[in-house]
Parts: C-alpha cells; sequence; structure tokens
C-alpha cells in the first residue's frame, strides 16, 4: 500500500501498561495532547523515540500518558455518542 503521507509506529503507555499501538499515525505524538481509550481520559506526558528492538519498550515511537478526570467539554457530548 502506497500513501502520501508518513506513518510512524506509536505505542500508548499508561500506568506501567502498554494500552495501544497505532501502526498508522498520520501525525507524531505531541506532549500536552490528549488522547481518549477505552472510555478513559490521558494526557500525553511524554514522547521518546526508541531504535532499540530489545528495549524494555516497543521500539518506534514511544508516548507515555497519565490518567485524568473527563474534560469538561466532553462532558456535555450525550454518552452514546462514544458508544
Amino acid at each position: 500500500m502506497s500513501t502520501d503521507y508518513p506513518r510512524y509506529l506509536v505505542d500508548y503507555y499508561a500506568n506501567g501498561e502498554h494500552i495501544y499501538q497505532d501502526e498508522h499515525a498520520q501525525t507524531p505524538p505531541v506532549i500536552g495532547h490528549g488522547f481518549e481509550f477505552g472510555r478513559k481520559w490521558y494526557r500525553i506526558v511524554d514522547v521518546w523515540t526508541v531504535h532499540e528492538k530489545h528495549a524494555p519498550v516497543t521500539h518506534g515511537t514511544a508516548v507515555f500518558l497519565q490518567e485524568v478526570e473527563t474534560p469538561p467539554v466532553f462532558l456535555e457530548v450525550d454518552r452514546k455518542y462514544y458508544r
């Protein structure tokens, strides 16, 4: 498959656990951005590029998340929207 955009292999970690992998991310993650996964809300607190395949985290881009309360703007959205 050919693409006209760069792709990033991004692994997301929260509370010391791997929670998600995006093999086709079109934009690199940025510290401070929000991330929703599994009906939980996170803030990106650190981003690392890992080249070593035998490192403690998967090679590629490792994103470390901190769980946060649901942002107020999303409290106004009907919960059925996220199902």
